[in-house]
Formats: structure tokens, sequence, C-alpha cells
């Protein structure tokens, strides 16, 4: 059973931990809807990546994680590394650039939760694919990630669909179309939603 016995234990996987040369840490922080989380699992998957050690604190949060046999597990940080050939001038990082698809699906657990609140309020909003074409377009920046996507749909989405309801332009007792035209997000009221959505 492991103890720890100081604030910080590293546990390597490996007998000998590998050597890395002036290494770049990419960290994983949850962020809103897991996104930098999922952001990192896809770098892992991509890149094929090594597990090397886990890193155990007691400055983390008390509490436990429940896997799926019912077994429980504390909290911990995994560690992986990637050693990257250098005749391949980073073809292997090239590839990992989001692809669309993995975009939208980043996007969709953002929208996801955004549907979610505003149900709450008696919103009932849904989201046509020109619209999912459009965040994915404007809402990642290859040096920051997925951090621009709050703020453009914060932007976008929230404040004008706000704007909207209270002018009374759009009706929230019937669903909320958000669609994208000449570049431009607007909104309509759909009672047949004949149009694709995301949902």
């Amino acid at each position: 059973m492991f103890s720890m016995s100081k604030p910080i234990e590293i546990v390597f996987s490996e007998k000998k931990p590998p050597s890395l040369n002036s290494p770049y840490l990419i960290c994983g922080f949850p962020g809103t809807g897991l996104v930098g989380k999922l952001a990192v699992d896809y770098l892992i998957k991509q890149l094929g990546a090594i597990h090397m050690a886990d890193l155990f604190s007691t400055y983390f949060s008390p509490q436990v994680v429940i896997q799926a046999d019912g077994t429980t597990s504390i909290v911990k940080n995994s560690l992986y590394y990637v050693k990257n050939n250098k005749n391949n001038n980073n073809d292997d990082i090239n590839k990992t650039r989001k692809n669309k698809k993995e975009i939208k699906d980043i996007i969709r657990i953002q929208l996801n939760d955004l549907k979610e609140q505003l149900l709450k309020s008696g919103v009932s909003l849904e989201f046509s694919e020109y619209a999912l074409d459009y965040l994915a377009e404007n809402g990642f920046d290859p040096q920051f990630g997925a951090r621009p996507l709050k703020r453009l749909i914060q932007k976008q989405i929230v404040n004008q669909l706000s704007k909207k309801l209270l002018s009374g332009t759009i009706d929230k007792s019937h669903p909320v179309l958000v669609d994208v035209f000449d570049g431009t997000v607007v909104f309509r009221n759909d009672v047949n939603m004949h149009e694709k959505t995301i949902a």
C-alpha cells in the first residue's frame, strides 16, 4: 500500500528514468469542460507517449477517485514523455495540430455545458453545423490552444443571445437555433428544428 513520508512523492514506472535533454512540459489542467485534460490526452495518444511516473502530493485535494471496478485511488498527476526523432523535423508534433474532428469534440463539450446552464433558465439552445465550423475556425490559436474558445462563446453567443432575449426578438418559449450567416453568428426561433443540429 502506498504511503507518503514527504509532501511530494514521485513514483517512477521504470527502474531507470529516461534521460531527457531540454524537455518541454505540457500541462493538462482540467479547465471548463475538462478541455485541458482532453487536449493532453489527445497528444498522449497521437504521439504514443510513454508513462514515466506518477506524482503524489499532500497539497492535492483530499479526495479519492472511484475506478470503474469500484476500487479507489488517491489523486495523482501522471507524467509521460516522448523522445523526438531529430530527423523528422517535428513531423509528429505537426501531425497533432488539432484537426477539425478533435476540435469539434472539444467544442461540443463546451456547448453542452452552456446548453445545460441555459436550460435551467428555460432557454433551449441548439447549434447548426455552420456554428460549429465557425467556432472551430475562430476559437483556437496555435499558441494558446483552446483558451480563445471560451471568450468567443461568451462574446458571440452568450452576450448576443442575452441582448436578443432582453429585446424580445428571440422567444425563449421556443427552441433557439444558433447559426452562422455570412460570417456572423445569428439566432432564430425554429419550432420544427428542420435543420440538422449537433444535439
